[in-house]
């Protein structure tokens, strides 16, 4: 089957049991499983960008979801949450690695 999507791109992804304060909050990502193989088929490329020292998410997370999608990771040095107040008004990095599959 031909991949609808080209490239999935995700950054500071919630998914998974996080073991923090928000996991109430957060149940619709948490407790549903994931049928990882069909999530697979329909997407061409994915790429998981996570920070070394993510308050919320734990690297683990970001590694599971890496081994489940059979993707690519880049691990970013001091970037937090990949937010605004971790000073991520503009992601350079991200723009390129979309230009990369446009």
């Amino acid at each position: 089957m031909d991949s609808p999507i080209r490239a999935t791109f995700l950054a500071a992804l919630v998914w998974g049991v996080m073991d923090n304060r928000f996991d109430p909050l957060m149940t619709t990502f948490t407790e549903p499983s994931y049928d990882w193989s069909r999530i697979r088929q329909h997407c061409g490329k994915f790429s998981v960008i996570h920070a070394d020292n993510d308050p919320y998410i734990r690297l683990g997370l970001a590694r599971e979801l890496v081994a489940h999608l059979d993707s690519e990771a880049t691990l970013i040095e001091g970037g937090g949450h990949l937010n605004a107040a971790a000073g991520y008004r503009e992601f350079p990095l991200l723009l390129a690695e979309i230009e990369k599959v446009i």
